[in-house]
């Protein structure tokens, strides 16, 4: 079956520090988190925490630990479980259904592969589109 961590080391090779691009969509950002996505992530208020001190924003390095932790928890949560990567089989289709709900949403991801298989496009993960993705060599 396939590895969370192996998805969530691939995807975070692209997802790095922090932003706060008025232009980007996505707007205030750590480590790929939105915060207009993901309002209630704990790591939120540690990064708010930190603005107030000086050196900000590279003193986020003094809680990168936590920082660490709540977002292998909140990738973990919120895109690899919802898209059941933990009973697919090939670590690659995995990894696919995994960095799409990161980057496009979990609905999408799913709804792609649904179409893509020919089935209902109904964004929720079920034991039809789990079948199709094993059937994958």
């Amino acid at each position: 079956m396939a590895k969370f961590e192996i998805a969530f080391r691939r995807t975070k090779r692209f997802e790095g520090g922090y932003v706060n691009d008025p232009q980007d969509a996505g707007g205030e950002t750590y480590n790929g988190i939105s915060r207009r996505a993901n309002p209630t992530w704990a790591g939120w208020r540690v990064v708010d925490e930190m603005k107030r001190k000086p050196n900000f924003p590279k003193n986020l390095r003094e809680r990168k630990s936590i920082l660490d932790d709540l977002e292998f928890s909140l990738y973990k949560t919120n895109y690899w479980d919802p898209v059941w990567g933990d009973k697919i089989r090939e670590q690659v289709v995995a990894n696919d259904m995994y960095d799409t709900a990161v980057n496009m949403g979990v609905g999408t991801s799913i709804k792609l592969s649904q179409r893509q298989w020919r089935l209902k496009q109904t964004g929720t993960m079920n034991s039809e589109l789990l079948d199709k993705l094993n059937s994958i060599r």
